[in-house]
């Protein structure tokens, strides 16, 4: 791995625990095993770390989520795989301390995590109706079935909803995905 790529994922493990705003260059130079000095020629700001660390994230979950669809499985083994990996890659994220970071320190970052998250969706979606065996989704117009789907996604997983209902970002998605899977395994 190289002095970059042990850079990012030193913010990622130390995010995690303690949110982006958190971090320190010191914590992240020795997590890393590098100097300040090394930081700082790859890296102009610690905001460049965590973006680049977001962006990094991104274009993984991108790369994966088109593996996925390629595969030809199901609707529900797809939307399973994909929340799987991100619970399991995206904690850095999605740990408490990240995720409320993201919406109230670096709303940038949140706009593109969210900007990226609804492209995949509207995405995802067009491939579960192709896919799908069920009624109800092949039936469904599907501007009103975005709409519903886009709507639940930008109102309840977000740090605010979230946060605020005392949840975590694994249960949120956990209840919304059980929900989902339920309405496309219907028959009328």
């Amino acid at each position: 791995m190289g002095i970059r790529e042990r850079i990012i994922t030193a913010c990622r493990d130390l995010s995690q625990v303690r949110g982006f705003h958190g971090v320190t260059i010191d914590e992240l130079a020795a997590r890393a095993g590098v100097s300040k000095r090394t930081i700082y020629r790859y890296f102009a700001s610690k905001d460049e770390i965590i973006a680049a660390t977001v962006d990094e994230f991104l274009v993984e979950m991108d790369r994966y989520v088109n593996e996925v669809i390629q595969t030809g499985m199901n609707p529900a083994d797809m939307l399973t795989a994909i929340i799987r990996r991100l619970q399991e890659n995206g904690r850095f994220i999605t740990a408490s301390p990240g995720f409320s970071d993201l919406q109230v320190r670096y709303p940038h970052l949140w706009k593109r995590i969210d900007d990226f998250r609804m492209g995949k969706v509207r995405f995802m979606l067009e491939v579960i109706r192709q896919r799908s065996n069920s009624p109800l989704i092949r039936e469904t117009n599907p501007q009103i079935m975005s709409a519903i789907i886009l709507t639940v996604v930008q109102s309840v997983l977000t740090p605010d909803f979230i946060i605020r209902n005392g949840l975590t970002f694994e249960e949120t998605v956990n209840q919304v995905s059980r929900f989902f899977l339920a309405i496309m395994s219907q028959e009328r």
